[in-house]
């Protein structure tokens, strides 16, 4: 009888594994990890054994070829978070290691296991990433940032996102050397994590990629993440993008949906100005962005756009100010009810109502 091919773990054993794995790290002998997990020690004893005798588990737990034997013995051994924090014998199925951390990534929790992942991680493990970052503990910044030069495209874009969620300004420096990487997977994960970071020397970059790669790069939200101080370097990428009959279009596309999903409350002003001297598609995404601040200071601007010789910048505009709620905009919008185009008619008679609703019950 030919033999079952394995085509993966089974549900929770890499979640097992890897808690194993970390518990190597922190807890210094068998009698301490069995302690910790409530196996008996026989048991601790066979699991380690396979953990350091055996090769069937690669680096980054892409391939799985043990026999159902080996994969029994440690998917029975099964592990639950308790409220102290110490690991108990109990199953946990369907969550990863970083959201076991996650549902306890508090005082000693965190702690403990940080040093763990972080020794994970320099044996290339990629779940140790992602558990690093998910914790979000400042000690795991710079073996990251040492994991961003590793030779597995997936541990770079893994170190990339965790670096991004941990937030710390010692990683830009870093993730824009990243932002070079061969691989786009990486080059994106690492604009990602420059946005949510929102640093400003990631912006001249990011712009850089933008008009390297236009349409499939993140850089566009990244930098409407950093949102003010982005507005007029992207400005200044936009007319000179314009000027190329070629490739601009591709640029001009990423760089208004950079401002539609801008929602920093220090951009209002430099957006107004903005709006003033600027062709219609870049006034329609701008609208877009103020609606989405839902700052009062945008309203008259707004209502100037109402004038508009273009249906989509009227439209952004009933829309924006609907977003906004603030009564001047009522008598301006009764004046657009018979607006040429059918879509901002609608528009303008349902923000009118609910401007009015909103302002009747404050």
């Amino acid at each position: 009888m030919p033999r079952s091919k394995c085509v993966g773990p089974p549900a929770g054993f890499r979640t097992e594994l890897g808690v194993l794995r970390v518990l190597l790290e922190v807890s210094k002998t068998r009698r301490q990890i069995a302690d910790e997990t409530g196996m008996s020690y026989g048991d601790t004893v066979s699991v380690l054994k396979e953990l350091s005798e055996n090769s069937w588990i690669d680096r980054d737990e892409s391939s799985w070829h043990a026999g159902p034997a080996r994969r029994r013995l440690i998917s029975e051994q099964r592990l639950k978070l308790t409220e102290g924090g110490m690991l108990r014998a109990k199953a946990v199925r369907d969550l990863s290691v970083f959201e076991l951390l996650e549902k306890r990534a508090e005082g000693d929790l965190a702690s403990r296991y940080v040093e763990g992942f972080v020794n994970a991680l320099e044996k290339g493990w990629v779940r140790a990433a992602e558990a690093l970052g998910r914790i979000g503990d400042p000690r795991g910044v710079k073996p990251l940032v040492m994991a961003l030069k590793s030779d597995s495209e997936v541990m770079r874009a893994a170190a990339a996102r965790a670096l991004g969620e941990i937030g710390d300004s010692m990683a830009v420096e870093a993730l824009i050397v990243a932002l070079n990487d061969y691989y786009k997977i990486v080059r994106n994960d690492a604009a990602l994590a420059l946005g949510e970071i929102g640093d400003t020397r990631a912006i001249e970059p990011l712009v850089s990629q933008l008009r390297a790669e236009g349409h499939g790069s993140t850089a566009w939200f990244a930098l409407s993440e950093i949102g003010a101080p982005a507005v007029a370097p992207l400005l200044r990428a936009y007319s000179e993008a314009r000027k190329d009959r070629f490739r601009g279009w591709h640029v001009i596309n990423e760089i208004l949906r950079a401002f539609e999903q801008m929602k920093d409350p220090n951009a209002v002003d430099p957006l107004l100005e903005a709006l003033k001297s600027v062709e219609y598609l870049l006034q329609a995404r701008i609208a877009s962005a103020l609606g989405n601040i839902g700052d009062a200071r945008a309203v008259e601007s707004l209502i100037q756009l109402l004038k508009s010789g273009h249906s989509e910048v009227r439209w952004a505009a009933v829309s924006a100010l609907e977003r906004i709620g603030d009564s001047r905009a009522l008598e301006p919008l009764t004046m657009i009810l018979n607006d040429p185009d059918n879509d901002v008619r609608e528009l303008a008679k349902r923000a009118s109502d609910n401007i009015r609703t909103r302002v009747e019950k404050s």
